[in-house]
């Protein structure tokens, strides 16, 4: 698990931590708990709105989306690794 989050974390050197997927990491996570949470508390409730879920989901996805971009848009400019 330790190798998986650094790996998550890290540029493509594997060393240095990038802010911006630790930002996004950091976000998501409480994204991620507050909207399972909320559909569950809607599903428990009785009265699930299906539009309502839709949107809130597209929503989250194209967050995740902008910031997955932006670190793919960065990785494709940095330097080659020498080793």
């Amino acid at each position: 698990m330790k190798k998986f989050l650094k790996d998550l974390l890290t540029e493509n050197d594997g060393i240095s931590y990038c802010p911006v997927r630790v930002f996004a990491f950091f976000i998501s996570i409480p994204a991620i708990l507050l909207f399972t949470g909320g559909f569950g508390l809607q599903i428990y409730q009785g009265h699930f709105d299906g539009q309502v879920f839709s949107t809130a989901f597209a929503t989250m996805s194209a967050g995740f989306m902008a910031f997955g971009v932006s670190v793919a848009a960065k990785a494709l400019t940095d330097k080659p690794v020498q080793q």
